[in-house]
């Protein structure tokens, strides 16, 4: 039994032996999944330790099923889902959120109040002719040099780089406090 978990698809030792990016998870899915082969373990060997009794292979089996059925009593319509390499929250707005490497997925979406589509990975500019940029683009750091790339957006900017222009549609920027920055012409600027 354990020699075909550990062969399966269940158990992804990519992720599970990444212990730098967490497998490019969020800490918590990296987390959960260590927790799920400890579990897998620890009930195999307290299975396969001495004589095994009907009353402990139900209690062993009941908790398999919680574990199992937990992930379905704790879904809701709200959560965030990933189509297509981005994670997609419905909301009334969701605008294009694009980030560069010092960025993280956690750090932009505490940015984002209602709903968005963000990629996966930072610096990849998925092929995004295709969907509407009606709700607006927020750009992160350097993914700001992807503006020109989608004349007419809406463009809102976190951290620009040092020297940035503002083209035409910029809706906002963000700055951080106490951080050198160029002076913006005709752009409304607001510090985070």
């Amino acid at each position: 039994m354990v020699i075909s978990a550990s062969a399966a698809s269940v158990f992804d030792w990519g992720i599970l032996l990444d212990f730098h990016e967490y497998g490019e998870l969020p800490f918590s899915n990296f987390l959960l999944s260590w927790l799920t082969l400890l579990l897998f373990i620890g009930l195999g060997g307290y299975l396969a330790w001495g004589k095994i009794r009907r009353r402990e292979l139900v209690a062993a089996a009941g908790s398999c099923m919680v574990i199992l059925l937990l992930p379905l009593m704790l879904y809701s319509d709200t959560l965030p889902k990933v189509r297509n390499g981005m994670v997609v929250k419905e909301g009334r707005a969701e605008p294009l959120v694009l980030y560069s490497a010092p960025w993280t997925l956690r750090s932009v979406l505490s940015f984002m109040k209602d709903g968005y589509r963000v990629p996966l990975q930072a610096g990849r500019l998925p092929e995004l002719r295709e969907f509407d940029v009606g709700d607006g683009i927020w750009f992160f750091g350097n993914a700001a040099e992807y503006a020109k790339e989608y004349p007419g957006a809406g463009c809102i900017f976190v951290s620009p780089p040092e020297f940035f222009r503002c083209p035409e549609g910029t809706e906002k920027i963000y700055l951080k406090y106490f951080a050198e920055s160029c002076e913006f012409e005709n752009c409304d600027v607001e510090y985070y």
